[in-house]
């Protein structure tokens, strides 16, 4: 629940590094004396650099309204003087006031376009910087593998640069401890926590060599976190204590608040309450004493958990009312579901039934709402639990009706588990639970109460036993269905879906014709040669990125990848299912293939690096699909249409569309496309050929052309990342 917490905390310290950061001559200088130098000066290159270094001043100060007049000043004159240096730093300043004000994609593009200038200009000082602004751009923008590369290009910018002056040599010290500790943070949010680990080291290592304990006691707890996500807490707890004594050292208390969190949270998880109240209430104390309302209603609701562990119920009940008071204050949805939640488990637990299936209602209203699928668990645990302790606190007619509630909410639990359920044996436990119902039911009508209570003991004892069966089964199963599930991954990462049930149940499945489908034939351009001036491993991890991304566009359009051979990729839409939607599917998903392409080539030119050029053909007609052979199946397709499709990539340029007459007749309502004439090709004469228009169609952002699937709920505050 703290990880913004954390990440506000280093954002801080990232911004007090940035303040005086490496402003040539004017580093030293004050608001005043900057204007005062501005009004000695005339028209000329001086004045733009005075007016972007009053501008840098007051992005360093967080005052990011005082910094436009300036701004605007210093890169109209840097225009009229045709001043190259003096647009290149207009353009980062706009670039981080963009990323100050949360416009990422134009502070993005604004900084691109900054490095362009200054690695003309031979300025590697402030191509560093520019790197490392464009690197948090991307990270807050969560384009994750760019923020990782562009960290790297700030870190190899910093090494390399000529320091004027000792302080800008400190400066890039810095800088790149800060580059190599925020791509450590990038590895570890997508789970590679050994890349993390590496980077969290060597910015470590260089906190250390200039002695900045801030910066290490921060490091420390990104140790001590990703030990935590690999689930070896106790490898976590000496960097959690060697980063305590930095921060009590330098009387640094949010750093102090949010290492007694952690602590507090890594003794629940060994299992020592006690100790984890201890920390979580000296978190509390740290933060009461600044104020920081969010984070003590946080602290509260985790020591009331705690609490609650230890069957302390007074205490945690008065926690709970306090923290209920300050969210509904300052409006935390999330954590007032949590807490009203916590308030109805608290209140059964008491044995007030009533105040309990209030709270639990109210709770299960807004976790509804806000979708909080493991808290809707809790929730209807915790109301099938009241409802039968109520039912056991009644002799009178009620106790039938709260029975009925207590299996209704707990068949909702089971519910929401059902990958842990199978039909047949929910069936078999629900007729048991209706039994056990209606016999409850008679024995209130006889008005035999002891004999009820024999009978409900004798029944609740065999619901367990029911249960308790149910849920053996059920792991078995489970372990069925999960080897089954791999099995069926695998054979659907192969075959198309409807291919694949087809093998599964015949054992074979017969090649058929389609009469009409859309194929996209692409490959890269001087793909032959390119390859001769690169490693393999380069080269791989290129075509790599680069088909996993097609792969992801395929997906979103529901186009059908059938293979690839080298630098070639086939798809093809309309099958093995055929549908009317095929021709506008198939181009925008080549549309978008090229939208990747563009962006990546403007990141990796920019980095340097190598880049590929993609040429995509399209062509409309019938096919033969389907599997050959006994071995090794793979789904393919055959026909005149896909020698076409070749041929139209061939035919084309790179960066573009090139489609056949038939193709162009299915989408010309939904694409404006340029007529190219009748162009010769190998083996099929004059065909005819059009070039589709990308401004035509909506295929999202052009730098972020489709989203990957969720895989891990590692992150809580940023979505899923584009990959370029």
């Amino acid at each position: 629940m703290m990880k913004k917490a954390v990440l506000l905390f280093h954002m801080i310290i990232v911004l007090l590094l940035l303040v005086g950061a490496g402003r040539g001559l004017f580093a030293q200088n004050t608001e005043d004396s900057l204007k005062g130098v501005l009004k000695t000066q005339t028209k000329g290159e001086a004045t733009v650099e005075t007016l972007c270094a009053i501008g840098e001043y007051f992005l360093d100060q967080n005052q990011a309204d005082s910094v436009s007049p300036y701004l605007e000043k210093a890169t109209a004159l840097a225009s009229e003087l045709d001043d190259k240096p003096g647009k290149a730093k207009s353009l980062q300043l706009a670039g981080r006031l963009n990323r100050m004000q949360n416009n990422l994609p134009p502070a993005i593009e604004k900084l691109q376009e900054s490095i362009r200038l200054f690695e003309q200009t031979g300025d590697q000082f402030e191509t560093a910087k520019s790197w490392f602004f464009l690197a948090d751009a991307y990270d807050f923008n969560d384009e994750q593998y760019n923020a990782i590369e562009a960290y790297e290009q700030s870190i190899r910018y910093f090494k390399q640069c000529k320091k004027k002056t000792a302080e800008q040599a400190l400066y890039c010290k810095k800088m790149t401890g800060v580059a190599k500790w925020r791509t450590g943070t990038n590895y570890e949010d997508d789970g590679n926590h050994v890349a993390a680990l590496g980077n969290y080291q060597e910015a470590l290592d260089l906190f250390k060599a200039i002695n900045l304990e801030k910066f290490q006691g921060s490091v420390l707890i990104n140790f001590g976190n990703n030990y935590v996500a690999m689930k070896e807490p106790r490898k976590a707890m000496p960097y959690y204590y060697d980063a305590l004594k930095i921060f009590q050292k330098i009387n640094l208390d949010d750093g102090i608040g949010i290492i007694y969190i952690n602590l507090g949270d890594v003794y629940g998880m060994l299992n020592m309450p006690d100790s984890s109240l201890y920390f979580l209430q000296q978190a509390e104390a740290i933060f009461r004493k600044n104020n920081y309302e969010k984070y003590i209603a946080e602290v509260i609701y985790s020591e009331s958990r705690v609490l609650l562990g230890k069957n302390e119920l007074d205490a945690a009940l008065a926690k709970l009312q306090e923290g209920l008071d300050l969210v509904q204050r300052i409006h935390n949805r999330n954590l007032s579901a949590n807490i009203l939640n916590q308030l109805g488990e608290v209140f059964r637990r008491k044995g007030v039934f009533p105040k309990s299936e209030m709270y639990l209602d109210t709770a299960r209203t807004l976790i509804r709402e806000l979708n909080l699928k493991p808290l809707l668990l809790e929730n209807a645990l915790s109301s099938s639990k009241l409802y039968e302790d109520w039912a056991k606190s009644e002799v009178s007619n009620p106790k039938s009706e709260f029975l009925d509630k207590s299996l209704q909410y707990f068949k909702q639990y089971k519910s929401y588990q059902d990958s842990l359920f199978n039909e047949e044996k929910e069936k078999e436990l629900t007729q048991k639970e209706l039994t056990y119902a209606f016999e409850k039911k008679e024995a209130l009508t006889l008005g035999e109460i002891k004999k009820q209570r024999l009978i409900g003991s004798w029944l609740l004892a065999g619901l367990l036993m029911v249960v308790l069966f149910s849920l053996a089964m059920l792991r078995q199963r489970n372990k069925v269905k999960k080897e089954q599930k791999r099995s069926d991954a695998l054979l659907l990462n192969i075959l198309p879906a409807d291919i694949a049930e087809e093998l599964k149940t015949k054992g074979s499945a017969a090649a058929k014709m389609i009469d009409e489908v859309t194929v996209l034939f692409s490959d890269f351009k001087d793909f032959t040669q390119l390859s001769e001036t690169l490693t393999p491993k380069d080269l791989v991890a290129e075509i790599n990125e680069c088909f996993s991304a097609f792969d992801l566009i395929m997906q979103k359009h529901g186009v059908e990848k059938i293979k690839t051979v080298g630098d070639a990729y086939l798809a093809a839409g309309g099958l093995p299912s055929p549908n009317t939607t095929h021709g506008t599917s198939v181009i925008n998903a080549a549309l978008e293939m090229q939208a990747f392409m563009e962006a990546r080539k403007r990141v990796r030119k920019l980095a340097g690096k190598f880049f590929f050029e993609a040429r995509i053909g399209v062509h409309t007609g019938p096919v033969v699909a389907g599997i050959v052979g006994i071995k090794k199946f793979a789904y393919d397709i055959w026909g005149d249409t896909v020698n076409t499709a070749q041929r139209m990539e061939s035919s084309g340029e790179a960066g573009k569309v090139n489609i056949s007459s038939s193709t162009y007749e299915l989408v010309k309502t939904a694409f404006k496309c340029v007529y190219r004439g009748m162009i010769s090709t190998k083996g099929k004469g004059d065909v005819g050929m059009y070039f589709v228009k990308p401004a035509a169609v909506g295929v999202g952002e052009e730098i972020a052309p489709f989203e990957r699937p969720v895989s891990s709920p590692a992150k809580q505050d940023r979505n899923d990342k584009v990959i370029l």
